[in-house]
C-alpha cells in the first residue's frame, strides 16, 4: 500500500534528516522521536506525515479529565458554537493526565464546535476548551479536555519534500499515530517501532 510505504521511507530516512521545528534556528533539531502517521481534518483534507508534536511537545502532554456533569451547552450567537461552561477551573480542579504519544493509537476529536469553558468572573478572560477522544495501543478510550489554543505540528510527507503543517486542534477529526523512530546520530542503525509492538 502507498500509504505504508510513504510511512516506512519517512520513518526509515528520518535519521538523516537535519530540518528545523517550528520557530527554531536552522541548527537546531527535530525533536529527538519522530512520530509518523495519519491526520484527516473536519474540512476533508487527509494528510500523510510525521515529526508529529501536540504543541511541540511528544511526551507528558497535559490534558484534564471531561467532566461528566456541567451546565447544559447554550448556542453562541456570535460564534455559532455551542458552549458549556465549567463549574470549576481545569488547571486546578480538575484531574490532569499526562500523556505520551507513544502510548497512543488515535486522538479524535468528536465535536469541534461544541466549546467548553472556564470564567472566573464575567469581564475575565475566557479559557477555553475542546473534547479529545484518545485511544490508546490497548484500546483503551478516554475523554479529556485540551485547551482550544493547542495545535498540531507535523510536516505531510511528500515527494518533492516534507511541507511544515500547523493544524488546529479544532480543526482535526482523527490523528493515527502509526509508528516512531529515534534519532541518533551517532548510531548508524534506525530503530522503527510500529505502534502495535510494546517495547
Amino acid at each position: 500500500m502507498i500509504y505504508q510505504l510513504l510511512i516506512f521511507i519517512s520513518l526509515a530516512c528520518s535519521n538523516s534528516i537535519q530540518a528545523t521545528s517550528f520557530g527554531s534556528s536552522s541548527k537546531d533539531l527535530k525533536q529527538p522521536v519522530n512520530f509518523a502517521g495519519k491526520i484527516t481534518t473536519h474540512q476533508g483534507q487527509n494528510y500523510i506525515v510525521d515529526n508529529i508534536s501536540i504543541n511541540n511537545l511528544y511526551k507528558k502532554i497535559p490534558m484534564y479529565a471531561k467532566p461528566t456533569t456541567d451546565a447544559e451547552p447554550v448556542m453562541n450567537q456570535a460564534t455559532k458554537h455551542l458552549e458549556i461552561k465549567l463549574s470549576g477551573n481545569p488547571a486546578t480542579d480538575f484531574v490532569k493526565a499526562t500523556i505520551d504519544l507513544d502510548e497512543l493509537k488515535e486522538i479524535q476529536v468528536p465535536s469541534p464546535n461544541t466549546v467548553w469553558y472556564y470564567q472566573a468572573k464575567e469581564h475575565q478572560q475566557k479559557i477555553e476548551y475542546i473534547e479529545l477522544i484518545v485511544i490508546t495501543k490497548s484500546n483503551t478510550k478516554n475523554s479529556y479536555l485540551l485547551e482550544r489554543k493547542t495545535a498540531i505540528y507535523c510536516d505531510e510527507i511528500d515527494t518533492a519534500g516534507p511541507q511544515e503543517k500547523i493544524i488546529p486542534i479544532s480543526a482535526l477529526q482523527t490523528l493515527t499515530i502509526e509508528g516512531y523512530t529515534y534519532r541518533d546520530t551517532s548510531k548508524n542503525n534506525k530503530e522503527c517501532i510500529p505502534c502495535n509492538e510494546k517495547k
